[in-house]
């Protein structure tokens, strides 16, 4: 057997994180990890299956979503220039499964916010249950997260577009992705395959130090988008022709 050069140990080991189409997922390898309190109070807790990072294919197979609005910063976000939200219309088969995932995860994440935070107790089951902000909106609108900039280059989310009768072009980072956007109306109306991640549990604390908010970061890892023609839409002047003497 080869001995590996002084070079070769030092570089970090390579691993790929499994990813799993999303009609093979199977709810009873979903495991929420507790990995204890951090300095606010409240518990860190890790979304796993089969002991991996969640790592899910929206799109296999020749399925597609569809960029629902502009990939912009959330409403929240403004400040945040390293990220921005894209919403996708994914249909009934991925919302179901998306929302199985959060439901398990949401059962879990209140009940340890409840125990860490004994003013929780006041609440009732509605007023707990508002705690959780989902990523899935009316029936199949999934909100996730494009990653622009990161001093960890591996975490940016990587794009492959094809703009409209124009080569596909490879995309990461904020610099290369912006002009797109600003030619291709933020994406809006494009089709899209979607490989997503659950790369966090956030918790968010009042100015009482009360939890108010909850839910899972969704991380798009790789986006690949179809870009529809861009139209320019021109009133033209009805009054080109008229004349100034007509009574």
């Amino acid at each position: 057997m080869a001995r590996r050069t002084a070079s070769e140990m030092s570089e970090a080991a390579v691993r790929d994180f499994p990813i799993t189409d999303f009609q093979d997922f199977e709810i009873d390898l979903l495991e929420v990890k507790d990995r204890g309190l951090k300095k606010d109070g409240t518990p860190t807790l890790v979304a796993s299956y089969n002991q991996q990072k969640l790592t899910l294919n929206l799109t296999p197979g020749s399925n597609w979503a569809q960029v629902k609005w502009r990939i912009q910063p959330g409403l929240y976000d403004k400040s945040d220039t390293a990220s921005m939200k894209v919403t996708l219309s994914v249909g009934e088969a991925v919302a179901a499964t998306i929302f199985k995932i959060e439901e398990t995860v949401k059962a879990v994440v209140l009940q340890k916010l409840k125990k860490a935070f004994p003013v929780l107790g006041e609440l009732d089951a509605n007023g707990l249950h508002k705690i959780w902000h989902g990523a899935m909106k009316d029936e199949d609108l999934f909100s996730a997260k494009v990653v622009l900039e990161s001093k960890n280059a591996d975490k940016l989310t990587k794009f492959t577009v094809r703009p409209f009768q124009k080569s596909v072009v490879e995309v990461v980072g904020k610099d290369r992705l912006q002009p797109l956007l600003n030619e291709n109306s933020g994406f809006m109306g494009a089709k899209a395959r979607a490989a997503v991640s659950a790369e966090s549990i956030w918790i968010i604390l009042d100015q009482q130090s009360r939890p108010t908010s909850a839910g899972i970061l969704w991380k798009i890892q790789h986006m690949m988008v179809d870009l529809p023609e861009q139209v320019r839409w021109h009133v033209p002047n009805p009054f080109a022709n008229a004349s100034w003497d007509d009574e």
